[in-house]
Parts: structure tokens; sequence; C-alpha cells
């Protein structure tokens, strides 16, 4: 577009469409993440900009166009690219957001952490409780662990006498025995 002047006018599109644009379209990709033979052309600038993890993984080797991703799946990897270029995350479902919890957990994203913990939280049933239990405990989330403590609280005669409990004693007794003790202590409070 041109105006009287006679100089180009671009128009303006928002950040976001531009990463939007800038991921999708991958023309100046500077490096490589690979997980096994999958291979994702990705901007340092950005995956820095976003992820001090990233950023202290570039700045180590500033020649390097190839970088090994071994803590992840591809299929994580993409959905944690997708985050980090557009700040949404497509087709959410449960697998996907404990993987990707753990992955912002890691890669220190805490906005996407706390996208995956309300996920998490609408989408807990008693069935997947002792699951976000544990993965809560394990990432030192006390607000995601209080709610999952309180959710088996409100459901405790259906999960405590479930097959998932029973795995969650044997992972982390230490976690079942402070839920039951949380429960009791909660059952005390109730009474008086």
């Amino acid at each position: 577009m041109s105006n009287d002047e006679g100089y180009s006018v671009v128009e303006s599109c928002s950040l976001r469409t531009f990463l939007e644009n800038l991921y999708e379209d991958r023309t100046f990709s500077d490096i490589n993440l690979k997980i096994g033979a999958e291979t994702f052309p990705v901007h340092r600038v950005v995956l820095g900009f976003r992820s001090p993890v990233f950023k202290a993984m570039f700045e180590r080797d500033l020649t390097q166009k190839d970088i090994e991703i071994y803590d992840l799946e591809a299929d994580t990897l993409l959905k944690l690219l997708g985050y980090i270029y557009t700040n949404t995350v497509d087709e959410l479902n449960w697998e996907h957001a404990l993987k990707l919890y753990q992955a912002a957990k890691e890669y220190q994203i805490p906005s996407l952490k706390h996208k995956c913990s309300i996920f998490l939280k609408d989408n807990v049933d008693p069935l997947r409780a002792c699951s976000v239990l544990l993965l809560a405990y394990e990432n030192q989330d006390e607000d995601l662990t209080g709610f999952v403590q309180e959710f088996i609280s409100d459901h405790d005669t259906e999960i405590i006498h479930s097959d998932e409990w029973k795995e969650l004693k044997r992972k982390n007794f230490q976690l079942a025995f402070e839920t039951l003790q949380f429960l009791y202590l909660k059952k005390i409070e109730q009474k008086t």
C-alpha cells in the first residue's frame, strides 16, 4: 500500500499475529530443536525471551544450530513451542495438560504452568485426582496440591478405596499420609 508522499505503508498487525506467522513460516529460523528423528526449526530470540532455560541453553554456544531435547516427547514440544510463540494452547486435553504442566515447570514458563493448572483443576475427577496430587506435590505446587486435597476430601470414600489411591500410596506413601492427615483434620474442624 502507498500513500500520496510516495513511501510504502505496511499494514500493522498485532504482535501475536506476527509471532504466529513467524512460527508457521519458519523461513528465518536460526536453530533446530531435535527429538529423535523429528526436527523443529525455531527462532532462538523468541525462545530465549520466553524461557530462561532456553536462553541459558542458547547462550552456552551461539554457533550451535541443532539442539537435542531429551526430556520431552515430540507432541509436547510442539504444543510448548506453539504456546511460546502464540501464548495459546490448542486442543488441550488431559494428557497434554499433564505433560505441558511438567514442561512449563522445567522450562520456567509460569504462565503456561498456570494455564495447565487451571485446566487440571477444572477437569479433575475421582479417577484422576491421585495423579494430579502426585504431580502437584512433586512440583512443589502448594496451590494445586491444596486444591486436589480439598477435592479428595469431597470425594474421600470413592477415592480412598480406589486402585489409584493404592498406587499413590505405593509411589509416595508420605504424600498419601499427609493427605489422610489433611482429611482427618478437616473432618474434626467440621465437627467443631
